[in-house]
């Protein structure tokens, strides 16, 4: 197998396992995977079909890097990169708040490249907590669709930032927990401000990613925020 072949068997058997979730927001009322919730059994996987993956900052500090590496042919290899954010827990020192990132960021990236979901978030957020969520799908046509065009007259940044999800084909439906998430590790309120880092530091990685040819963002173009 290669290495795309080996990642998608290790998606399948995780999906089969029926992992729970076992974080807790008590704020916001939802349930959110922790590493611990399926770090083990993804080690197992990764074990059984020839897999490493290690997590490094980028030399110019501005990125996390996920390399999922294929132990058969190491020349093989993916990489998943965020930007690296910054965390201000309170009575943290700086040391807590780089581990708060980094153990932040180690999940979400490996929760992306294995596509481990939690499609219930917004209906939890929403309190209805008795309601399975269906997962939202956003068909892109890249014929028709190729710019993301920035629109500040008619959208919030809260309503832009979800449409350059849903224009990426990205899952909305974990969209809200990644603000919380976000404003809990760096200290901040949800507000505008807040979405429109997002939206930057966003935007900066899938502008990257397309002029590096990365498939699923070919041919697309990404207009600045004006301010």
């Amino acid at each position: 197998m290669n290495i795309h072949e080996k990642i998608q068997s290790v998606k399948v058997a995780l999906a089969s396992e029926g992992i729970k979730k076992g974080g807790e927001n008590t704020y916001s009322n939802y349930k959110y995977f922790e590493l611990a919730d399926f770090l083990p059994r993804l080690n197992v996987f990764c074990a059984e079909f020839k897999l490493s993956h290690a997590i490094t900052v980028s030399e110019d500090l501005q990125q996390i890097i996920l390399t999922v590496r294929d132990i058969d042919k190491p020349d093989s290899f993916l990489e998943y990169r965020i930007p690296l954010s910054t965390a201000n827990l309170k009575a943290s020192h700086p040391v807590q708040n780089l581990g708060a990132v980094l153990t932040y960021s180690r999940r979400y990236l490996l929760m992306m490249a294995f596509d481990i979901v939690q499609a219930d978030t917004l209906e939890a957020i929403n309190g209805k907590q008795n309601t399975v969520a269906t997962p939202q799908t956003t068909q892109t046509n890249n014929s028709n669709k190729r710019s993301f065009v920035w629109d500040a007259k008619t959208k919030t940044p809260a309503e832009e930032l979800k449409r350059l999800w849903q224009f990426v084909n990205w899952d909305v439906s974990t969209l809200e927990q990644y603000v919380q998430e976000r404003a809990k590790f760096t200290g901040v309120e949800v507000n505008d401000t807040l979405y429109l880092t997002i939206i930057k530091e966003n935007i900066s990685y899938l502008q990257s990613e397309a002029q590096a040819g990365n498939p699923a963002y070919a041919g697309m173009t990404f207009e600045e925020v004006p301010f």
